[in-house]
């Protein structure tokens, strides 16, 4: 298990992580950097632009391994996209 960080940066405004969480690997960090995003993003009324905003996931050192930007819109953040039909599956 491994400590990571996750500074979040909200419009301009750093949120910085001085607890941490023990995670497996980095994978683990980025899907929770991604539950961090969908939960602040379920949380806004307005539905803002958050392009600019972002979550770096630290390793126990403080050194930032991967940043993760946010959607431009929660409308769309997580979703799939349809899929496309095959013109043999029509009728």
């Amino acid at each position: 298990m491994h400590w990571f960080y996750f500074h979040v940066e909200l419009f301009g405004v750093e949120i910085p992580d001085d607890r941490g969480v023990q995670l497996p690997d980095l994978a683990a960090a980025h899907a929770c950097a991604l539950q961090i995003m969908r939960k602040t993003m379920a949380h806004d009324p307005d539905e803002r632009n958050w392009r600019g905003s972002t979550v770096k996931i630290a390793d126990e050192q403080r050194r930032t391994l991967l940043t993760v930007l946010y959607h431009h819109g929660r409308t769309t953040f997580g979703k799939r996209m349809p899929q496309r039909r095959d013109d043999s599956t029509r009728a």
